[in-house]
């Protein structure tokens, strides 16, 4: 053995020695102190390492826990640090400073009740304790008891006068009063006493904002950067704001001032490109690029900033030049090359090249399988095609490195709603929420969400974020305002409906809202009076005929609706929805023959309209007349009214009808026009493993189409799949679809005979009479194939009684 071997060895026994001689609790006090340490010393990866083995060996270390949190809030991961904080409370209910800090991160996503919840713990341990005063101040304040929060923030500041929460409560409250000179004086003087608050200063930026102080904005932005010297997103700001006085030689200015040393201020540069683009031009800001560029060759962000404007501006050529100049510079196999390599597929997808963009994207995906933008863009790809399952795959994997990348988490909210998860669609929503907390758009797709489920006082949160940030915020009033009236808050209904009827924009919904509102609270002739307000205000508009309708249907007169529509399509015989609505009352009246003649009057009126042939066939169908039933829905089908539509409905008729030929006809002539969506899919296989399983070209279709259930989490997605591998002859891969399935429905009785047949058929016949007997549970309950589940399980049961006595013979 040589000598240097032998010290690695030595080396190694006394290392594994230490170790063992170290007790896990002084392993855990070892960690927490060098975490704690390196984390005072601003080095947040090496810190997270040190307090990561602390919670391996105690996940309930609350210092730990607490320090986590401050990691991920510096990298601004606010969900994350949210958790870590709310688990280091929960470790340690008297760690006040978790309470605080998860409650600072609720308030901003205005999540009162949990910042309520803080309070109260944190004056139950501490009355006076100011992080609870400043808390229970800026609750109050935005709850708008004015006093109550000022009184709340002194007694807070009595105790701890730098306490910076507590001074930005009282600056609130200044501002709520439109005193925002005191609240910038209080700023002033807190800085004076107290030395430099970013935070702080920030505010007192937006509290000039709001009084229109353009000298006092630039004063503050100076300060800010003074406070700050190397934060480079202040010196954005400022050139931002001169931009937007039209002060653009002063931005100018400010952003190359601020470029000192440029590989540590990229986003000044491109600043001073998108900059120097808006006032001078494409031509302009390309060569200001590539004058930076040649200062820090490696700012190759630059390059991509510049390939985006280039295609925006429909110069696609151009942009690809300047990607490949990447590629070529930094080698085909780096990092950069790959994401130049996506960006190139990205710009192949948007000059409609699908097949050029597939075959880079699978490049770049074959040397890095977790790229974000390659997958990514195979997400948005499968997503176009009705994949859902695939995009998911593809959206994880672009999040995998990074799990608060926004778009991908809105790919995957996307594929989630596209394969009807609602639930894990919002769960992906309410992180970018979290994260982007100014996208509009993905807000208010998570409020409707969470509507849908709902969660109204959720949703109303959100919402009234929405409001404050929104210029127009019309739509989102009628929507708080509809949801205030489910929920039966008088109140917080007429507030929102008073401002929308002061709104030019909102007059109409606002008249709208009113007549619900009153309807609602049983004054049906006030809100037919405001439906007749809004009828006047828009009279093409359809809403204020259905409100009237309805506010008589809620009073249980039948009789005055009729008489209203009747007079309205005397006056316009061309009202299709006057004669829709006619028809439907009639037909809630049992009145068949007259809602059948209003429903062709529709027809009439408005040809191109769905909805009475829909009508028209339901009532149809229920009287027995299936024939007639798909006559009408085809005669729609001919007049362009929703194809896709009424073949489908055509479909269900049949089905019903129990014409299961028919409608294997009918959902492949949905597929043969470009219909692949899941429902379509799943009924057409449905059908063909149950009554077509004998035709070899249908079962190739639908064991292709159905091929995408493989990884979906919907039992009767999953129910389908497995009769059809089953019908193939292949019991073993069918067996762990219905498995899944049956777990996930496990009272269904179709989805228990499909599970029994197939584990009779690998031989478990315990497995196969337990699910037979589950289908069979529930006397009343018809399925496909409940003789054959009889049959079956009887022949089960009598082999079992002629095995035991053939046993007893012997």
């Amino acid at each position: 053995m040589t000598s240097s071997l032998r010290r690695m060895l030595m080396c190694l026994i006394v290392a594994l020695a230490v170790a063992a001689c170290s007790s896990p609790e002084q392993r855990e006090a070892e960690h927490l102190e060098r975490g704690l340490a390196l984390l005072e010393e601003g080095d947040l990866a090496r810190a997270a390492v040190n307090l990561r083995n602390v919670l391996r060996i105690n996940p309930r270390n609350a210092p730990a826990l607490l320090a986590m949190g401050r990691i991920n809030e510096a990298q601004q991961r606010y969900p994350q640090a949210f958790n870590f904080y709310f688990s280091a409370a929960d470790s340690d209910p008297t760690l006040i400073e978790a309470h605080n800090a998860y409650a600072v991160l609720a308030l901003t996503a205005n999540q009162l009740d949990l910042v309520q919840d803080a309070v109260t713990k944190i004056r139950a341990a501490d009355p006076d304790h100011p992080d609870g005063l400043a808390l229970e101040a800026a609750l109050l304040l935005r709850q708008g008891d004015i006093d109550a929060a000022e009184t709340a923030a002194r007694a807070a500041l009595a105790a701890r006068p730098d306490h910076v929460n507590a001074t930005s409560a009282l600056a609130g409250v200044f501002n709520a009063r439109e005193e925002r000179s005191q609240a910038v004086a209080l700023i002033d003087e807190f800085h004076a006493a107290h030395g430099p608050n970013v935070p702080l200063a920030l505010l007192k930026i937006q509290l000039l904002s709001a009084d229109g102080d353009l000298r006092g904005i630039e004063e503050g932005f100076a300060q800010l950067i003074e406070f700050a010297p190397d934060a480079p997103e202040f010196r954005i700001a400022l050139a931002n704001f001169y931009r937007s006085q039209e002060r653009n030689a002063d931005a100018e200015t400010t952003l190359r001032a601020a470029i000192d040393g440029l590989a540590s201020e990229v986003s000044t540069a491109a600043a001073l490109v998108q900059l120097v683009h808006g006032t001078r031009g494409l031509d302009a800001a390309v060569a200001e690029a590539d004058r930076l560029l040649e200062r820090e060759p490696e700012a190759r962000a630059l390059d991509f900033l510049i390939a985006d404007l280039l295609a925006r501006e429909g110069r696609i050529d151009a942009a690809r030049t300047r990607l490949a100049r990447v590629v070529e510079a930094v080698g085909a196999s780096a990092p950069t090359a790959l994401d130049a390599t996506a960006a190139l597929a990205g710009l192949d997808l948007a000059e409609g090249d699908r097949d050029r963009a597939e075959e880079r994207l699978a490049g770049v995906l074959q040397a890095d399988r977790q790229h974000r933008g390659a997958n990514y863009l195979t997400g948005v790809l499968r997503l176009a095609e009705g994949d859902a399952n695939q995009a998911i795959s593809a959206g994880r994997s672009a999040l995998s490195r990074d799990p608060d990348w926004v778009p991908g988490l809105k790919l995957l909210a996307e594929a989630h709603y596209a394969r009807g998860e609602r639930a894990l669609a919002a769960e992906a929503l309410g992180r970018v929420t979290a994260l982007a907390p100014r996208d509009v758009p993905a807000a208010e797709a998570f409020a409707r969400l969470l509507t849908e489920r709902g969660d109204y006082d959720r949703a109303m949160e959100v919402w009234d974020r929405i409001i404050q940030q929104v210029e127009d915020p019309a739509g989102a009033l009628a929507t708080t305002a509809e949801l205030a009236i489910r929920q039966q808050n008088w109140a917080r209904a007429s507030r929102d409906i008073d401002r929308l009827l002061e709104d030019d924009q909102g007059a109409l919904s606002g008249a709208l809202l009113a007549g619900s509102l009153r309807v609602a609270q049983g004054d049906y002739a006030g809100g037919r009076a405001w439906f007749v307000r809004a009828g006047e205000m828009n009279p093409d508009a359809p809403q204020p005929l259905l409100g009237v309708v309805q506010s008589f249907i809620a009073e249980n007169d039948v009789a005055g609706a009729l008489e209203v529509l009747a007079a309205r399509v005397e006056e316009t015989r061309d009202d299709a929805l006057a004669w829709n609505l006619m028809a439907q009352l009639h037909a809630r009246e049992g009145r068949a023959d007259a809602a059948a003649e209003a429903h062709d009057q529709a027809i009439a009126a408005q040809p191109s309209w769905a909805r009475p042939y829909r009508e028209l066939a339901e009532l149809q169908e229920r009287a027995g007349r299936t024939d007639l039933a798909i006559s009408t829905l085809e005669r729609g089908v001919e007049a362009g009214a929703d194809p896709v539509g009424l073949v489908l409905q055509r479909a269900f008729v049949e089905q019903r009808a129990e014409r299961f030929a028919a409608a294997i006809d009918t959902y492949e002539r949905l597929l043969d026009g470009g219909n692949e969506s899941d429902l379509v899919v799943n009924n057409f296989a449905a059908l063909v493993a149950d009554f077509a399983y004998d035709d070899p070209r249908r079962m190739e279709r639908a064991s292709t189409l159905a091929a995408r259930f493989q990884s979906s989490s919907e039992a009767y997605f999953l129910d389908t799949l497995g009769w059809l591998r089953y019908r193939q002859g292949d019991a073993a891969a069918a067996l762990p679809l219905l498995r899944r399935a049956t777990a996930l429905l496990p009272a269904d009785p179709q989805l228990n005979y499909h599970a029994g047949v197939v584990f009779h058929a690998t031989g478990d016949t315990d497995q196969a009479r337990t699910h037979l007997q589950r289908a069979l549970a529930d006397d009343e309950a018809d399925f496909m194939g409940r003789d054959h589940a009889l049959a079956l399980l009887e022949e089960i049961e009598r082999r079992a009684a002629d095995q035991v006595r053939s046993d007893s013979t012997h």
